[in-house]
């Protein structure tokens, strides 16, 4: 079961793998609402990955970065697809980003890879069936104490919501060994999973954590919510104030970052 759509979503993060890596270095850039940067890859890759999602299972939905328009997918099969994740670094000529696609259904995922193409890191997860990097299953052992931690988080391209992440990260940075800001929330998550990270926070898009949040789960770490969700959330698809981490680092990670409101705002000066 779901055979199919795992060797589907394996091959087409592949081919878009390729794509923008032929693209690298010749790839204009333009900004999305002034700020967040998009280039002519992550268009290209996004059209190469709906078109082929449309052909092979067109009752499908498709919700993407660059076409963020399908809504109410949250009762439906839908495909989540993030063409690039970590737009700036390829811009920059870092090795760190990577393609994402996720299958979701009722709201639950299903399916998830995550393909970086330059280090050719495929990781694979269907729901119940473990995780996999290269073929090799993922299995999530840390019992680290937090003030041992390597910490991965980001920063949101607004300014507006950039205050609770500095105030996030000053209350972290005493308490944990080191900080990690890769610019690539999919492969941060999934490199939790396999140890290169212990643990990773921040708020991001839905198509940034739909496939590296299954990876993760099913390598056995702990993922959720840093604040409780409200009572219509579905948890798998609300993607602000994302933890992950051990169980035992979860629950110290979300105390501390728990003593920063939710709706945490800058005082005046």
């Amino acid at each position: 079961m779901l055979e199919r759509e795992l060797e589907f979503a394996v091959s087409l993060a592949r081919q878009a793998g390729e794509l923008v890596v032929s693209m690298r270095g010749r790839a204009s850039t333009s900004y999305k609402s002034g700020v967040e940067m998009v280039t002519a890859a992550d268009l290209a890759s996004d059209q190469l990955i709906r078109s082929r999602i449309v052909e092979a299972f067109p009752q499908d939905e498709i919700l993407s970065e660059e076409h963020p328009d399908k809504k109410e997918v949250y009762q439906q099969r839908v495909w989540i697809v993030d063409p690039i994740d970590g737009t700036v670094n390829y811009a920059y000529g870092h090795p760190y980003y990577a393609i994402s696609i996720a299958l979701y259904d009722a709201g639950r995922a299903q399916v998830g890879v995550v393909f970086n193409p330059s280090l050719d890191e495929m990781y694979t997860a269907v729901r119940g069936q473990g995780a996999f990097l290269n073929g090799e299953r993922i299995q999530f052992q840390n019992e680290k104490e937090l003030q041992r931690c390597v910490v991965g988080t980001g920063f949101p391209y607004s300014k507006h919501l950039r205050p609770k992440a500095k105030k996030w990260l000053s209350y972290v940075l005493d308490e944990v060994s080191d900080i990690r800001r890769n610019g690539a929330a999919a492969l941060d998550i999934c490199h939790v999973a396999t140890g290169r990270l212990d643990c990773f926070y921040e708020t991001v898009s839905l198509w940034d954590c739909a496939a590296a949040r299954l990876v993760a789960t099913e390598s056995g770490a702990t993922f959720g919510h840093i604040y409780p969700l409200g009572v219509s959330e579905q948890e798998e698809m609300v993607s602000e104030n994302l933890l992950v981490a051990s169980a035992k680092v979860f629950k110290q990670m979300r105390a501390l970052l728990q003593q920063v409101p939710k709706d945490y705002r800058e005082p005046a000066s």
